[in-house]
């Protein structure tokens, strides 16, 4: 018997047992008992506060530190007995031990700093610690980091041998006065540590020594300090400075943002991320949904255009791009400067709506040379040191595809280096005719239409972006699902690693299937589950389906599988190819779960028996629109309903109409038609659904709301003119389907021709969807996905049968369209303007259409092949001369254009290519001529 997978942790041993012995199919059973040593074994009872072990068929023991900490000078002893029972071999019996002792941290020392309080890039802050004594090793370093008020993110300032360190520091959150907490973590040859508090020290934004950086790095002066510093070092002693000139870039642009929201008063113009900068406390879930109020917490504000916000915005966008690249020359030599790295990656890309394209494209291949890194640290990382790893790199790879999909999702515009950059033609313009990028065709809009060289343009620059999307997509899988997996190593059974930042949160879990919690809660996410059999689509007919991914002791209970859970919840969906113009995810958080078994293979999860049900909540900054108020006063009873109509944009998508009355005592007759107005007569009905509201059932809410909806299977991918009837339940009505109900709801009411109201009312319509992302293709599609009734404008309740990362799309359909007036107000003496209106309307459109056609007549003219007017009639030898003119801008002349034929005999006098009926040679086209020639003797 081997012992395996012995890690001294900060809160808990985990140890494996490996049985490398072959019993074929065979019981296995543990047993564990510790004892001190010399003493008698003492019992599981006495020490079951520090010790955790799942069953008896578990082959894990976790001993948390209580154990430890209340013994911290004994010696134990584990001994395993392992007893295995097989057809072949009847019982076995083995056994194994082992020793632990603690490995004590440093004490009796102490570490101060000072100034207190100074200035962020600066000032320069001295460390020192002293008098560190390690009574079982010796020191061997000194780690210096900081935090904030509310975020448990470690950010790593440098390290020393000596614990002596001077530095700059970055300026505090200025919704905590500045303060920074600073922390000294004093480390002995073991890895066992000691934490000293330094306690707070207060730094101030100094905004001209950081508009001085920033004008420096922007000039590219190669003179400048910060330059020279930048390029020549690979240490991470001279770059430790750094990190303060990044925080305050990203407070710089975390106070223009704030104050462009204040003066357009939109708070839809950014992203809301999680953490305390923007009010959302990352202990948060989706029980708090309800209650929370996204704002961005800065000090001050300024005045500031959005032309001034864009210049600024670009400005920084150029900075982070070089410094991406400064930081390459960071040698990843240990695990402090991996952490370090890590962490001005994540600092550096904070600001996702100031990440370009060469950035995300250098950022990720950063990550993965760190990954690298992480498999050859022969000597192993330490617990919180792969948590503040994971930390970094997770919310850089989730930074990187926010700041792509910020432009798709038309949250901010193109970056101006991204766009430039775009347009630039290729090297090989001038050879290669049959270039994708040089072909402005391939930019087209979608109608094909004739558009300007500028849009042109911008959808090549769209283009791009969705290509480099599909590209972040799929390392971001790769990334994130390593890091996971190497954070399950350090995780015990039952005890999930927890990261949360600023753009992405991520639980991981390691379980037995038979504990998987029914709620999973990520966010401010949540995820309804069957259980682990159900999801699976596990039967007795499907147990060879999962050979490949399963090692049960027990094939016929699927619950034994030793599970890693990884649970994943971003701020901002990824935007993928076609978020922009059909699933509108923009204003969406997303939501994923995977399962990996023992062996570290992902688990699919493709055909539940039951459904998963998912919440997916909205960008909390999101302005819901509010109720368009009917004022019905204003109708008379000439009309059947009530009409209003809107134009459903996106297909795939559900249907919402909340419809909230003044008074809890009124029913409401509402009906739907796709395509046209609804119709109600005595001997005619066309519609497509309708629907009776009563109070007090369970369509009006607790908010005192009605809500008609339609799922994604009964809109059935429509798109277009949609026309909504509304009336009021008579008196009579109202009894027969509210009160007394001796008639079912699913009984049309008679027809009514002239409806009366008695009580205004409010209406909002809008439309939401459910979607999931192919990785592999990076578009969003929502098959197999349905919208459920309970959706809001807090989050999006979709029900599916499979696994992967989910979003919720969100469209507003406007009610602007007054329709006070077009049953009431419907005579012509009422509407003469309305009625003149038209009528101009229709006859300039008769104008236009008589134009039309006489343009087309003359165009049709043009259509042909051109016999060129020197043609001579007795010539016997025809020749078609086709000319294709270029796509490329000033690709077309104006210029007279000659040919001459060449023969062995002789050559034709000069020809000239010309149409009478139009200008030849136009940029794109192709014109064909016939020219005659006769025979030389």
């Amino acid at each position: 018997w081997i012992i395996s997978d012995l890690d001294n942790r900060e809160k808990w041993v985990i140890l494996n047992i490996s049985n490398y012995a072959s019993f074929g199919k065979a019981d296995t059973l543990y047993r564990t008992n510790i004892g001190h040593l010399k003493l008698d074994i003492i019992s599981k009872k006495k020490i079951s506060i520090g010790m955790k072990n799942f069953s008896k068929f578990s082959n894990e023991l976790t001993i948390f530190k209580d154990l430890f900490l209340e013994n911290l000078n004994d010696i134990f002893r584990i001994e395993f007995t392992v007893k295995t029972i097989s057809i072949s071999n009847g019982i076995s019996l083995g056994s194994a031990s082992l020793f632990l002792s603690v490995n004590k941290p440093p004490k009796n020392g102490s570490c101060g700093i000072s100034p207190l309080s100074g200035f962020s890039g600066s000032t320069i802050f001295t460390i020192e610690c002293q008098d560190w004594y390690d009574s079982d090793g010796f020191v061997e370093r000194y780690e210096f980091y900081i935090n904030f008020l509310n975020n448990h993110k470690n950010l790593t300032l440098g390290f020393s041998e000596i614990g002596f360190f001077e530095t700059v520091l970055p300026d505090g959150p200025s919704f905590d006065q500045n303060k920074i907490n600073v922390f000294a973590k004093v480390i002995d040859n073991l890895n066992s540590h000691s934490i000293y508090s330094l306690g707070p020290v207060t730094v101030s934004l100094n905004k001209s020594d950081s508009m001085r950086l920033i004008e420096e790095i922007e000039q590219d002066n190669e003179e400048s300090v910060i330059k020279q510093l930048l390029h020549e070092s690979n240490s991470v002693h001279t770059l430790r400075n750094l990190i303060a000139f990044v925080f305050s870039l990203n407070e710089l642009s975390h106070i223009d943002k704030k104050s462009l929201i204040e003066s357009k008063n939109n708070t839809n113009l950014f992203l809301t991320t999680f953490g305390p900068k923007t009010n959302i406390s990352f202990e948060s879930n989706f029980e708090d949904i309800n209650t929370i109020m996204a704002n961005f917490l800065v000090s001050e504000t300024i005045n500031i255009t959005s032309k001034d916000y864009e210049t600024k915005r670009n400005i920084r966008a150029s900075i982070r791009e070089k410094l991406v690249n400064f930081i390459s020359n960071i040698s990843l030599l240990d695990v402090a400067s991996v952490k370090f790295k890590s962490d001005l990656l994540s600092e550096i890309t904070a600001d996702s709506s100031e990440v370009t394209r060469e950035t995300s494209i250098q950022a990720i291949q950063q990550i993965l040379s760190i990954l690298d890194t992480i498999n050859l640290i022969e000597e192993g990382i330490y617990e919180q040191d792969m948590v503040d790893i994971v930390n970094n790199l997770a919310n850089t790879m989730a930074n990187i595809l926010q700041g792509l999909s910020t432009m798709i999702n038309e949250r901010q515009p193109s970056l101006h280096l991204d766009y430039i950059r775009a347009n630039i033609p290729p090297s090989d313009y001038d050879t290669d005719l049959e270039n994708f990028w040089s072909n402005p065709n391939n930019f087209m809009n979608d109608d094909q239409t004739e558009i300007s060289d500028q849009i042109i343009a911008e959808n090549k620059n769209i283009l791009i972006q969705k290509l480099q999307i599909g590209e972040a997509i799929l390392a971001e899988k790769k990334i994130i699902d390593t890091l996971a997996i190497n954070l399950a190593e350090y995780s015990s059974l039952g005890n999930p690693i927890q990261i949360s930042t600023t753009s992405i949160q991520m639980s991981v879990n390691r379980i037995r299937a038979s504990d998987l919690d029914v709620f999973l809660f990520e966010g401010l996410g949540k995820i309804e589950l069957p259980s682990f059999c159900d999801l699976v689509g596990y039967n007795q007919t499907t147990i060879s389906n999962f050979s490949n991914y399963f090692d049960w002791n027990d094939l016929n209970n699927c619950t034994n599988e030793l599970l890693t859970v990884q649970i994943i919840s971003k701020a901002s969906a990824p935007s993928g190819f076609n978020s922009d113009n059909e699933t509108k995810i923009g204003l969406s958080n997303s939501l994923s779960l995977k399962f990996f078994n023992s062996k570290k293979i992902e688990i699919p999860i493709r055909n539940s028996i039951k459904p998963i049900h998912l919440f997916i909540p909205r960008d909390p900054s999101v302005s819901f629109p509010e109720f368009y108020f009917v004022n019905t006063s204003e109708f008379d009873n000439s009309s059947q309903f009530l009409a209003n109509q809107f134009i459903l944009s996106t297909s795939n998508a559900s249907l919402h109409i909340n419809l909230k009355p003044l008074d809890n005592f009124t029913g409401y007759l509402m009906t739907i038609k796709f395509g046209s107005m609804p119709v109600i007569k005595e001997n005619l009905t066309n519609l497509d659904k309708w629907e009776i509201f009563c109070p007090n059932e369970e369509q009006f809410s607790s908010n005192g709301t009605f809500l008609f909806f339609m799922n994604k299977t009964e809109v059935n991918g429509f798109k277009g003119f949609v026309g909504v009837g509304i009336r009021e339940l008579n008196t009579d009505e109202f009894d027969q389907y509210c009160i007394s109900k001796i008639k079912s709801k699913n009984q049309m009411p008679d027809y009514v021709p002239n409806i009366t109201f008695t009580n205004d009312f409010y209406l909002r319509f809008y439309s939401s969807g459910c979607y999931y992302l192919d990785d592999k293709t990076g578009w969003w599609t929502s098959h197999g996905i349905e919208v459920m009734p309970d959706t809001n404008e807090k989050y999006t309740h979709c029900m599916t049968k499979h696994l992967t990362e989910f979003a919720g799309g969100l469209v507003i359909l406007p009610t602007e369209i007054n329709f006070k007036y077009v049953f009431a107000n419907a005579s012509l003496a009422k509407n003469l303007v309305i009625y003149s209106t038209v009528i101009v309307l229709t006859c300039v459109y008769f104008l236009f259409v008589i134009w039309g056609r006489y343009q087309d007549t003359l165009d049709s003219n043009k259509i042909g092949v051109c016999l060129l007017k020197d043609n001579q009639p007795l010539d016997s030898y025809f020749y078609e001369v086709t000319v294709f003119s270029g796509s490329r801008t000033n690709a077309e002349t104006d210029s007279r254009v000659t040919i001459i034929l060449s023969g062995d005999c002789d050559d034709t006098k000069p020809r000239i290519l010309e149409d009478p009926k139009r200008k030849c040679f136009r940029r794109g086209g192709v014109d064909s001529f016939i020219l005659s020639t006769y025979q030389k003797n």
